[in-house]
């Protein structure tokens, strides 16, 4: 496959011409346009002593010039860390200083680059497959950022599965490929922008990328696609919800999915794909075309070129139940966390496998389903609460209960809830639960269910194995005590 700068080489040659970028404002940028820009940002940051290995952060608003950065760090062999314009300075400074770099661009920068001469190709860097090539900021499981850096071999990965949705809608009858309109309504902070612009790039489809104001008002939303003849988006489950309602007709075909439980979505109208990814993984290694509503909607088969296995709580190999585990040999780590990257690889078979902390499982039919975070922590609304947390808070004001293991769930309209286990003689009614932390409790941590057992679980290293709890019933929701 051609590397990203050889192919961006070819599509300036013979379609020059053609429309690379469509901005907020409507202005069109064509290919010939962007390789002139970002040859002129790349002699600007080759001047500041930018080249492989060397980062470049990116702070502007979502347009062709930030587009036009990120081609420019790829033409000199660099790499770049997106961010998102309105991003506070201080944090600003604490991920670049974390990650090593000392060039930011900002919208003021970028002008002052329009002014140099634009760098000759035979000045471009083809970079090594292992030289870094992008930062994306993920959150853990204390919900403090950690900087995934992915190297210039995951561009393949990256362009392959984007490429295996949308190729079958790109070919004509006549066995030719034709261009056909991408949206981008998401901030460029996240992996699934990277996956976006650049496999729109390679397969040079035009990016279209509407304005601020109405990414999330989802009728504006619908009518940009309709006047803008939009194929093909990146889009939550709940927008694409919302999205259904509109009345008008819509000219989308696959509409790509995932990072949050997708339960309850369908239409006939186009195709949705259920994508499971994240930063460290750096493209869609699962994918799940829907073809009914379900409860909770399979991840899907793993895509061209995953190399996946399920983990047993032990780490052993091979269950069809356990930790979802991926081997991505581009996945550098987390910058200025060597600790964090060494506990987050295991070695199977002489290969590192990145463990995700997502339990899954493999149902008859073949489809991975995720079930959950391994990690002990919850997203609630805006906040990532950690399982010990809850735990301490429910032990401070029930006491004699001894010990509490609580466990996250995830119910059928995809909102996340603590159910807490206890160990008594006899069950505790839930009017004294209530009325002990009612008003004590910050509502966030409140368990939605207390479920009494007679002993925990536990692993055979002698851990509470949070995974094998009873799940709740429906009764569980009925009952006076529990």
């Amino acid at each position: 496959m051609r590397s990203v700068l050889q192919q961006f080489k070819r599509t300036v040659a013979e379609h020059g011409d053609w429309t690379a970028v469509v901005d907020q404002d409507g202005g069109v940028t064509t290919y010939a346009e962007l390789d002139e820009v970002s040859s002129r940002v790349a002699t600007y940051l080759k001047g500041r002593g930018i080249g492989r290995e060397r980062l470049v952060a990116i702070k502007m608003p979502r347009s062709m010039g930030y587009v036009a950065v990120e081609l420019a760090a790829i033409k000199l062999g660099a790499g770049y860390i997106p961010l998102d314009g309105n991003q506070p300075q201080e944090r600003v400074e604490v991920n670049m200083r974390e990650c090593g770099c000392d060039t930011l661009v900002t919208a003021w920068e970028y002008e002052d680059a329009l002014s140099c001469e634009p760098l000759p190709q035979d000045e471009w860097v083809e970079a090594d497959p292992h030289d870094i090539a992008f930062v994306c900021y993920s959150s853990g499981s204390t919900g403090n950022p950690k900087a995934a850096a992915q190297e210039y071999g995951a561009y393949e990965p990256v362009i392959a599965a984007e490429a295996e949705d949308m190729l079958p809608f790109m070919r004509q009858e006549d066995g030719s490929v034709r261009p056909i309109n991408r949206s981008l309504p998401s901030s460029f902070i996240f992996i699934s922008s990277v996956m976006v612009i650049m496999s729109s790039i390679w397969l040079e489809c035009p990016l279209y990328l509407p304005p601020d104001e109405i990414c999330h008002d989802t009728d504006q939303l619908a009518q940009y696609f309709a006047d803008n003849d939009i194929r093909f988006v990146y889009l939550t489950p709940p927008t694409i919800k919302k999205l259904l309602e509109w009345p008008g007709e819509l000219p989308l075909q696959v509409v790509h999915t995932g990072a949050e439980v997708t339960s309850e979505l369908y239409t006939d109208r186009f195709r949705i794909i259920n994508c499971y990814s994240m930063s460290e993984l750096a493209y869609v290694v699962l994918g799940f075309t829907i073809d009914r509503e379900y409860r909770v909607t399979p991840a899907g088969r793993p895509k061209v070129g995953a190399d996946l296995i399920l983990v047993d709580e032990d780490g052993r190999p091979g269950a069809k139940d356990g930790t979802l585990c991926a081997h991505v040999p581009y996945f550098r780590g987390y910058l200025g966390k060597p600790e964090k990257t060494r506990e987050s690889f295991i070695e199977v078979d002489g290969k590192p496998y990145f463990v995700t902390g997502d339990l899954a499982t493999v149902d008859d039919d073949g489809l991975y389903v995720i079930r959950g975070r391994k990690v002990d922590a919850v997203q609630i609304g805006d906040r990532l609460i950690e399982l010990s947390e809850v735990e301490g808070s429910v032990m401070r004001l029930f006491p004699e209960l001894g010990q509490v293991v609580a466990r996250g769930y995830t119910d059928s309209k995809g909102r996340n809830y603590f159910c807490c286990y206890y160990i008594a003689d006899k069950p505790v009614p839930r009017s004294a639960f209530r009325e002990r932390l009612v008003g004590r409790l910050d509502p966030d941590l409140m368990p939605r269910l207390f479920i009494r057992v007679d002993e925990f679980p536990k692993t055979t290293s002698g851990k509470i194995n949070r995974r094998v709890l009873r799940v709740p019933l429906a009764e569980d929701f009925l009952v006076g005590a529990v």
